[in-house]
């Protein structure tokens, strides 16, 4: 009796460890990251209306294209100091998709003094207009990109004479 019942306990054991037994598998996964540089900008030429000479009795205008020609209406352009558009340095991923913000309307001076309808161009791409607008554009394949950037200066009647400036922001960022 004692050896069937040692027999049977053997036997229970073994089945146990046979039908019970826990297998271990060990698999192999592979950590990546991609890694990109960061966009910057960084103003190299900031927007220039030239010298302005308002009209006495009537509100003119001074529109730079990005492209940098200057188009008066109803003021009159000095020859000493011509205007022209400003530009931007931009670096980031190569080919990548990003976003540019353009500025709101923009005050020179109490009175009506002001800049808007702001356009801007990356290198050879579209021209992107608007106000406060944002649009895609790309960087160039070498991960070096110009932007151009352009608008109208509004000038009151007999502004009076001065030298005036105020800061704009433009905003770039990756998609």
């Amino acid at each position: 009796m004692k050896n069937h019942l040692l027999l049977g306990a053997l036997f229970l054991a073994a089945s146990m460890t046979a039908f019970g037994q826990v297998t271990t598998v060990t698999t192999q996964a592979t950590a990546s990251v991609n890694i990109y540089v960061d966009l910057t900008l960084t103003n190299t030429t900031g927007l220039f209306f030239g010298d302005v000479f308002p009209n006495a009795n009537t509100a003119g205008k001074v529109t730079v294209g990005t492209d940098g020609t200057v188009s008066p209406t109803t003021v009159t352009l000095g020859t000493a100091h011509t205007g022209y558009a400003a530009t931007y340095a931009l670096t980031g991923k190569k080919s990548s998709s990003f976003s540019l913000t353009l500025p709101s309307s923009t005050q020179l001076a109490a009175g009506g003094l002001s800049v808007d309808t702001w356009t801007a161009k990356v290198d050879n791409g579209a021209v992107q207009t608007g106000d406060g607008q944002q649009a895609t554009q790309t960087v160039d394949p070498s991960g070096h990109s110009t932007i151009y950037l352009g608008g109208t200066l509004h000038v009151p009647a007999a502004q009076a004479e001065g030298n005036y400036s105020a800061p704009y922001n433009v905003t770039v960022a990756y998609n």
